[in-house]
């Protein structure tokens, strides 16, 4: 992800969301916003709009897992104890990973000067979590900052997705040409291959990117948003290609990403970016990449190894 990219607004898109999954969601949150007043099976019935069948077998398997709880006396349902055991775990790893990828970014921005970060995916959005300026002292993002999930953008996380992740990404960043599509997954190609992301662009590119990032997050915007994100993906697009050794090294490598996969999941958890903004030969270009991914691999293999908080007695 280069440092053009302000705060934009969630893409609209083809839903890729599962119902039965939905339901069992409603249901937990509506368990965990009425901890104070428990709902009994009828009131799930009427507020989620479930039918007593489907939210018998809800409540059955989750109280059978431990997820809820059931009050034989009222007839209310809780929030259970596998949950609270569930999310704890998940936030000890979580916790741990963002404070080891912190370290590394403060560790690149000082060894380097270069501006670095963390972004973290959350469902279709990206997040800056984490953003070091080094020694420069002006940036375009910041700590917060939140961008789609979508073609041109996290192009370190997309690359690991699967074909239907992979489609899922170029369709919500409205990318509908066939030529377009194929550069952009030969890119994901080459940088999965390579272990990180690497974008060059000059400052026309970079500032043409800007503009249209901006323009998208306009709501002003929103009736031609896909001819909008069809052009950002297609100016983004460049700076992920060579045009020849030359050119290439007269471009500035706008960043350097690098991922970290959950232990239990497989999947990118977050990215760990440095944003050099000046033109570097490939092998400086590749050598800083390969300390990048160096640094994640390391916090994925701790991940691994560290003990996991055990359930309480």
């Amino acid at each position: 992800m280069s440092t053009a990219g302000p705060t934009a607004s969630r893409t609209a898109g083809p839903s890729t969301t599962s119902p039965p999954t939905a339901r069992v969601l409603d249901v937990l949150e509506l368990l965990a916003g009425r901890a104070a007043e428990p709902p009994r099976l009828r009131d799930l019935v009427r507020e989620l709009g479930l039918t007593h069948a489907t939210a018998h077998a809800i409540m059955a398997t989750l109280c059978d897992r431990g997820w809820a709880v059931r009050d034989a006396t009222t007839r209310t349902f809780t929030l259970g104890p596998a949950l609270g055991v569930a999310a704890a775990r998940s936030a000890a790893r979580r916790s741990r990973r963002q404070t080891a990828a912190a370290a590394v970014v403060r560790a690149f921005a000082s060894e380097f000067g270069y501006p670095a970060g963390v972004t973290e995916r959350l469902g279709d959005e990206l997040v800056i979590t984490t953003f070091d300026l080094g020694v420069c002292q002006i940036a375009d993002v910041a700590a917060g900052d939140r961008l789609p999930f979508a073609a041109p953008f996290g192009a370190a996380f997309a690359a690991w997705e699967d074909g239907e992740g992979r489609r899922a990404w170029l369709q919500r960043g409205a990318v509908t040409s066939p030529g377009l599509a194929d550069r952009l997954d030969a890119m994901l190609t080459a940088t999965r291959e390579r272990g990180f992301g690497l974008e060059r662009s000059g400052p026309a590119t970079s500032q043409a990117a800007r503009l249209m990032a901006a323009l998208r997050g306009d709501p002003r915007a929103a009736a031609m948003r896909r001819t909008v994100d069809g052009l950002l993906t297609e100016i983004t697009a460049r700076g992920f290609e060579t045009d020849g050794e030359g050119d290439d090294e007269r471009r500035a490598v706008t960043s350097i990403a690098a991922p970290v996969f959950d232990a239990h999941s497989g999947q990118v958890a977050l990215t760990v970016s440095i944003h050099p903004i000046r033109p570097m030969s490939a092998e400086r270009a590749d050598a800083l990449g390969r300390r990048l991914l160096a640094a994640t691999a390391a916090i994925g293999a701790a991940e691994r190894t560290a003990p996991v908080p055990s359930q309480p007695a």
